[in-house]
């Protein structure tokens, strides 16, 4: 799988005990996946009518699993894994490692579809196969969770 994010857990993002909350996870996984598809979703963008799409196309994610193995605490590192389970013309789907880089032993994992939305139409934007192609070539397929 592809780094697609780093970290260091901020003591702010800790509960009373010094162990990461639970959102704090989703939210490093969603600050890092949108960096993974910035360039995708332009490329997208730069294929719709109109004079200014910058920043038209964004994402939905419609589920998400995840399983909590351990609990980094404040000053603790991360790096955001990532493969492709799925792409498809309307759902692609990602599997997600949050690691101890020290270790090597897993933080937590997480299974998402989600959906590429065009934020000017409010409603979800297919996917070519042309486009679903060049987000293959982003990822690696066929790792599991």
């Amino acid at each position: 799988a592809i780094t697609i994010g780093r970290g260091v857990v901020p003591p702010a993002h800790c509960d009373i005990y010094g162990r990461m909350n639970a959102e704090m996870f989703v939210a490093r996984v969603s600050d890092s996946v949108g960096l993974f598809l910035s360039d995708w979703r332009r490329s997208l963008e730069e294929q719709l009518e109109g004079d200014d799409n910058t920043g038209r196309m964004g994402g939905a994610v419609i589920e998400a699993r995840w399983v909590y193995r351990r609990w980094p605490k404040a000053g603790d590192r991360f790096v955001v894994r990532t493969a492709l389970a799925s792409v498809s013309e309307n759902v692609q789907g990602y599997h997600h490692w949050l690691i101890d880089p020290t270790s090597g032993k897993v933080w937590a994992t997480n299974q998402t579809s989600a959906i590429a939305f065009d934020r000017k139409k409010r409603r979800l934007h297919k996917i070519s196969e042309a486009d679903q192609d060049r987000l293959r070539a982003r990822a690696p397929t066929g790792l599991f969770v």
